[in-house]
């Protein structure tokens, strides 16, 4: 039986443009794996180095500490663009070509980026805050819950859509991750005012990068790093007579080859941080944010040899599934479709010409 020729299916191209697009999913998702992971390895060393810093024989002073990680991301991102420039290819939307913007348009251009600088003061001062008032579980606790906020300020910056069910699982996810989390928990008012500010200011400052490179300006992460770390370090200024001690000066002078090591390692964090939001968004970054704390918990059992309750148990199983089916919706929902043969449409297309031109007969004038 003879095939017809209008029938025999190019096999080999549409094979090879679906291995294609498996092909960029695979790499979709082995870039996003690998900036989770640098983000969570990252972040976890910071912490341990900030800990490690912040004993009282070292420098315990908190805003003095990120003013000079801010200080000296500012500088070492300025050194990078002096010498560099190449490593910040949207930095000519904010500075313009050299010569080309005045003082006054450079300012006006960097106006959208005070708004993260006033929230990040605004997380800083209500986290230290916080501490003073509640227990370390019961901050971490509510930390884990920022997840919620990003996902609200998302969908309302039309960075997301809203669904039930994304909600639905972000919300498990919190709810189990503040119970992987869960320890001895001391309450009061204004230390849960102070966290839930923390928290909002946070989400609200991710969110707001988040649009800043995607969306609304494709920047890179390092022209994020250099225009948002100066006007940190300005708005900090404020907090650093409030906070100021006698003693800052002689621990300074004491601690300095350790303060340089780690505001060097500050700074590569947040390039990490704009690299992960801009690779994940704000929702991916938060997100990694918890599978960290969960390896933290988890880390800190195994070295110091406490058991985990059933409670947090739970809420790590519970966590991890909940990532893990919130990761395959998205990574399928943004699934290539099958692509249409251009031989096959163009018959189908020639096909309907056809069958329109029989029922419609032609008008004699």
């Amino acid at each position: 039986m003879r095939a017809d020729a209008g029938e025999v299916r190019p096999l080999v191209g549409r094979q090879s443009t679906t291995a294609e697009s498996y092909f960029r999913m695979l790499h979709k998702v082995a870039l996003g794996a690998a900036l989770a992971l640098t983000y969570i390895s990252t972040s976890t060393g910071m912490i341990m180095f900030n800990k490690y810093v912040m004993i009282d024989d070292r420098f315990p002073f908190s805003v003095y500490l990120v003013s000079i990680h801010m200080a000296t991301s500012s500088i070492l991102a300025s050194l990078l663009y002096w010498f560099v420039p190449t490593m910040f290819p949207t930095a000519r939307l904010v500075f313009g070509k050299p010569g080309e913007k005045t003082r006054s348009q450079v300012a006006t251009s960097l106006a959208p980026f005070v708004p993260i600088a006033l929230l990040s003061l605004i997380s800083l001062c209500c986290a230290n805050e916080a501490m003073r008032y509640a227990s370390i579980a019961f901050v971490q606790m509510m930390k884990e819950g920022s997840i919620v906020f990003v996902y609200v300020f998302a969908v309302a910056m039309g960075l997301d859509t809203f669904t039930f069910r994304n909600a639905t699982l972000l919300t498990f996810v919190a709810v189990c991750a503040a119970m992987a989390t869960y320890g001895e928990v001391h309450f009061q008012v204004l230390g849960f005012l102070m966290q839930l500010a923390s928290c909002i200011a946070e989400s609200l400052k991710v969110v707001t990068q988040s649009k800043m490179m995607s969306r609304g300006g494709k920047l890179d992460p390092l022209t994020m790093v250099l225009c948002t770390c100066p006007l940190t370090f300005i708005a900090l200024v404020p907090c650093l007579f409030v906070f100021w001690h006698p003693a800052i000066l002689s621990h300074l002078q004491a601690v300095w080859p350790l303060l340089l090591a780690n505001s060097a390692l500050a700074f590569m964090l947040n390039v990490v941080i704009a690299a992960t939001i801009k690779g994940l968004s704000g929702i991916g970054l938060t997100l990694a944010s918890i599978v960290k704390d969960l390896a933290i918990v988890a880390g800190s059992s195994v070295v110091f040899h406490n058991s985990l309750s059933s409670l947090q148990l739970t809420g790590f199983a519970g966590t991890l599934t909940g990532l893990s089916i919130y990761s395959a919706l998205k990574l399928f929902a943004s699934k290539p479709s099958r692509p249409v043969p251009k031989e096959r449409s163009s018959a189908a297309e020639n096909h309907g010409a056809m069958a329109s031109s029989n029922l419609t007969p032609p008008c004699k004038v």
